[in-house]
């Protein structure tokens, strides 16, 4: 898609994540879970790990449809619960204990993390057309191979320290 829109202007660099300016942008604070009130249509509408902010991701869906505009895009980047691994299961590992007590939290708290594998589906009900569901292994060690790789374990560590914590006592205490 062709943007005639000013492009954005990186202004820093803290922790690892990008900080932007951008030129045509405001922002509107509200409840995501209730109707949208906005004056104009989207281009583009991006969520990233939003596995655990809504009580019926659903409801989030039908918003972004009704505003994004016809032929424009809808961009999720979200986990999947419990986490999946390239390899064998390390089910002794930390992480994986991890995942499956947020994912368990998660669904007694009626916040389930395991929506993920019904966004398509959800998507394609609502009436969005050419839905693509793309998967990415995302290294989560220091044994990653290539710098690409490499890079993409920092990062993701790096969200881990800083997110851990923040998405885990709410499920967690869910837990008793």
């Amino acid at each position: 898609m062709k943007y005639s829109r000013p492009a954005s202007v990186m202004r820093s660099l803290v922790g690892g994540l990008a900080r932007f300016a951008y030129t045509e942008c405001h922002f509107q604070v509200a409840d995501a879970e209730e109707e949208w009130n906005v004056s104009d249509e989207f281009d583009l509408i991006h969520g990233r790990a939003l596995m655990s902010c809504f009580n019926d991701p659903r409801v989030i869906l039908r918003h972004t449809f009704k505003a994004v505009k016809p032929g424009c895009y809808l961009e999720i980047q979200d986990n999947f619960f419990p986490l999946q691994f390239a390899g064998p299961t390390p089910t002794k590992s930390a992480l994986y204990k991890w995942s499956e007590i947020v994912a368990s939290g998660g669904a007694k708290s009626e916040r389930p993390w395991t929506n993920l594998q019904h966004y398509k589906r959800w998507m394609e009900e609502i009436g969005f057309q050419d839905v693509v569901k793309m998967g990415f292994y995302t290294p989560t060690g220091p044994w990653a191979k290539g710098e690409y790789y490499k890079l993409i374990e920092r990062y993701f560590n790096a969200n881990l320290r800083f997110g851990f914590p923040a998405a885990s006592w709410k499920v967690m205490g869910a837990l008793g």
